[in-house]
């Protein structure tokens, strides 16, 4: 006996044709009903016959899960990162967005333009170096390869060979809960539910207030880093550090983390997301992983 099929033998009256039908509805999942017949003795009215039958029912089973966890040392979307200098001490850190691939299928990760200390060496001999971890003196896991703050505010990490299979993943650190996996990107729709994941306020949630939203961004001296001409704004509370990490809805790509009003985190926060699709769409090859 297995978990589909049985084998069941029964006694069953044989009627004036000579022949014996019997009804069985099993009690495992499925409860499929089957009918036989069987042939009685010498097809002799009133006589039995004892014939075996083999029933495989139908059975209900859960899917298994499709999506594989993460590695110990995956990196993830809303995961801390230090930008570096060579031959400098100062470093400031950031958070990763999405993990990607460019158009040669080599591993990428988008994050926030303004998060690049040198923007105009992005993809050259200068570019700023990224570092695991919030000290400088984390693992190399690549440098900024393309790097945009007027429009739009994003930047394209290109991960070092040597750590590329820790960003071979689609998910987004939710901090305390089970990774979230992506599965495709969306656009921002006003009274959309939303989520983002940053390393110093981590995973929290809101809805989106406004779409297509002209703001500038400036830093502690009050001078404008980065201009966004088609921002969306949302419920959301970031503050430094936040910048780049993950902006969701559902389990849909939205956007990355480009600035907010700091401060507490209350019913007054507001962060502006840059939208992933205007980034993708700028990039023909570039992609977000969704395995």
């Amino acid at each position: 006996v297995n978990e589909n099929s049985r084998n069941l033998s029964y006694v069953v009256p044989v009627g004036a044709d000579g022949t014996a039908t019997m009804n069985w509805t099993p009690e495992n999942a499925g409860k499929a009903t089957v009918d036989a017949t069987f042939s009685g003795r010498d097809g002799v009215t009133g006589s039995t016959t004892t014939q075996q039958l083999t029933i495989t029912a139908a059975t209900t089973t859960t899917p298994k899960p499709t999506t594989k966890p993460p590695a110990p040392d995956a990196i993830m979307g809303g995961q801390r990162y230090t930008t570096h200098l060579p031959h400098e001490e100062m470093s400031s850190f950031c958070s990763f967005g999405f993990n990607g691939t460019d158009d040669d299928d080599h591993a990428v990760a988008i994050t926030a333009g303004h998060c690049d200390r040198r923007r105009d060496e992005a993809g050259g001999f200068g570019a700023t170096w990224v570092r695991e971890g919030s000290d400088g003196d984390g693992d190399y896991l690549g440098k900024f390869d393309k790097t945009v703050v007027n429009g739009t505010d994003y930047s394209v990490i290109k991960i070092d060979d040597s750590v590329a299979k820790r960003f071979e993943n689609n998910f987004v650190d939710t901090h305390g809960g089970d990774p979230l996996a992506i599965t495709g990107t969306a656009d921002p729709v006003v009274g959309a539910p939303v989520c983002k994941s940053g390393t110093m306020t981590g995973f929290t949630c809101g809805k989106i207030t406004a779409i297509n939203q002209y703001v500038t961004g400036a830093n502690f001296s009050g001078a404008v880093i980065v201009t966004l001409r088609d921002s969306f704004v949302s419920t959301l509370c970031v503050i430094p550090g936040d910048s780049g990490g993950s902006i969701v809805t559902g389990t849909k790509a939205l956007g990355i983390t480009s600035s907010g009003n700091g401060g507490a985190c209350n019913s007054s926060s507001h962060t502006w997301g840059q939208p992933i699709n205007a980034i993708l769409a700028a990039n023909p090859g570039l992609k977000i992983r969704t395995n």
